[in-house]
């Protein structure tokens, strides 16, 4: 399964930017085998990063 969640502010955001860090979380929930992505682009004004997308998976 896959469960994601996004507000239109940072998809606007994932669209525009030129690249993007893909990290993975592991044991973030008490369910086995859950892995949190979270998705970081460099927010254009501040240069620092900024997260954009989120998503629970037990797909390895």
């Amino acid at each position: 399964y896959t469960f994601d969640f996004v507000s239109p502010w940072q998809r606007q955001q994932l669209v525009r930017a030129e690249s993007f860090c893909l990290d993975a979380t592991h044991c973030v929930s008490n369910i086995a085998n859950v892995i949190l992505y979270s998705i970081v682009v460099r927010h254009s004004i501040t240069g620092s990063g900024c997260p954009v997308a989120f998503f629970f998976t037990n797909d390895h």
